[in-house]
């Protein structure tokens, strides 16, 4: 029912962003690779994971759905390395690595949902660089509970702010990849929220938005052989 090899590492980097939301999710394998979807509780941040069959050293299925312990598989593939071998009879997950054999029971994916990534219109697109926005986003971390993204040509701000202290980062076209902003923006989003999803972004990002709206993010994982796509919901405050 399935055959697969992938290095220990493009796999860890895809649990890693899964299980950081949600403890059990849907995996859909097929010849094309692997696709998990999966939202949050609370129904704040919804995350999109595609590994290409090209992250696979080798990749035999034709569809096979099934749900699976994401915390458990985390603890495995944290201690594995090189190559991983994984086959499955439909009823119980196998991976072989080093000198290790280890099987776990899946789980009844008809229980789990499948959310799908909405369809949305942006008024704000833009590429931006890692490293052009890391220290500014950790210089963001506890304070307030909000973060404030605005933006228009040539121009993008985060600010957050608590009743002591402030903290604001300024993107202009010079650290700014591409940006296309069809009218000045503004929306507000949970800080933790973003703070989470910013740890696992990429060496480039794709960020959409529009004025009091979600925000779509977008980057590569796995040496560019896989996707992931964040929807964070807005802040609505008591004004709104």
């Amino acid at each position: 029912m399935l055959e697969a090899i992938i290095e220990a590492e493009k796999m860890r980097e895809m649990i890693d962003i899964v299980s950081s939301i949600v403890s059990e999710a849907k995996f859909i394998m097929d010849k094309k690779g692997l696709v998990v979807t999966a939202v949050d509780e609370a129904h704040v941040l919804l995350v999109e994971a595609k590994l290409g069959k090209k992250a696979f050293v080798k990749l035999k299925v034709d569809k096979f759905e099934f749900g699976i312990d994401i915390d458990k598989l985390k603890s495995i593939f944290t201690l594995a390395s090189g190559e991983v071998k994984i086959t499955s009879d439909g009823k119980r997950l196998k991976l072989e690595y080093n000198n290790v054999e280890r099987e776990m029971s899946l789980l009844s994916p008809e229980a789990m949902s499948s959310p799908k990534i909405p369809d949305l219109t942006f008024t704000m697109n833009a590429k931006i660089k890692r490293n052009e926005i890391d220290v500014g986003v950790k210089t963001l971390n506890n304070i307030g509970e909000t973060v404030e993204i605005k933006a228009k040509k040539d121009y993008f701000e985060m600010f957050a702010s608590d009743h002591s202290d402030t903290a604001k980062v300024i993107l202009n076209k010079d650290s700014i990849e591409e940006i296309e902003c069809k009218e000045e923006i503004s929306s507000m989003y949970s800080l933790d929220y973003f703070m989470n999803l910013m740890k696992f972004v990429g060496k480039e990002m794709q960020i959409q938005m529009a004025d009091a709206y979600p925000m779509r993010i977008n980057f590569k994982i796995a040496d560019e052989e896989g996707d992931v796509t964040y929807v964070l919901a807005p802040r609505v405050t008591e004004e709104e």
